[in-house]
């Protein structure tokens, strides 16, 4: 069994690194710490093949918004690869993932990251280094590969509850399974979202979200309240 624990001492406050540990099963040995990398170590996932542990590691200790990468461990001789997730070769193509699950051939890993104001569903080839952008709207969480290929998924958006949805990598769209609330949305009038962006300090590009009334009267003018985000701990998304 791996797992994550933190052990920082009287640093609890301020210590962002949590590492990986292995123990017996059974229980008959004490845990062995794996990693001794001083900033966060997490999720670790056990390829179905039994070849390989995946993980995601941040590089930089103490600081709570560090970009995530995915790291690969050969459990056969311990030597470890770091991939990044990107979405393009830009400079500001990487993404940080959250989350990782393995495909049960071991070819694919599906993996959730923020995405241009939305949580996204990646399906990052662990040979190659290459990466798909599966499901690029709204928030997708928790996502579980099946046997057929396709891969179930929560999701949800600003307009819509969470529900579980399913979908081919071949077709990134989900169809929806459970439909518990929808009874209760169908008395529900929701505004519209839009995207926006403007140019921040150096220019750099700064997005956000307009969030219109539920219900409006014609195309007269109406108050606005904005929310602004201290970041860059995380983002305010669909």
């Amino acid at each position: 069994i791996v797992f994550v624990a933190k052990n920082p001492g009287k640093d609890e406050a301020w210590s962002t690194n949590t590492d990986l540990y292995q123990v017996p099963a059974d229980g008959s040995s004490p845990p062995v710490r794996m990693t001794t990398n001083p900033a966060a170590d997490l999720a670790p996932r056990f390829s179905p093949d039994g070849l390989t542990l995946a993980y995601l590691a941040a590089r930089r200790p103490g600081n709570e918004a560090d970009r995530f990468r995915v790291v690969l461990r050969s459990l056969q001789t311990g030597k470890e690869r770091f991939l990044d997730l990107r979405v393009d070769d830009t400079p500001g193509g990487d993404r940080s993932p959250t989350s990782l699950a393995w495909s049960p051939d071991s070819r694919l890993l599906y993996v959730t990251a923020d995405h241009m104001g939305q949580h996204a569903l990646f399906a990052l080839d662990p040979v190659a280094g290459t990466t798909r952008l599966f499901l690029k709207t709204g928030v997708v969480s928790d996502p579980r590969p099946l046997p057929d290929g396709r891969v179930l998924f929560g999701w949800e958006s600003l307009q819509r509850p969470r529900e579980f949805y399913v979908a081919g990598l071949d077709r990134g769209e989900g169809k929806p399974l459970t439909k518990v609330n929808e009874d209760r949305m169908a008395s529900v009038v929701m505004g519209k979202t839009t995207s926006l962006s403007f140019k921040g300090t150096a220019w750099s590009a700064i997005y956000g979200r307009l969030i219109h009334p539920a219900v409006m009267d014609g195309p007269r003018k109406s108050p606005v309240a904005v929310l602004l985000h201290g970041g860059p701990q995380t983002s305010h998304l669909n």
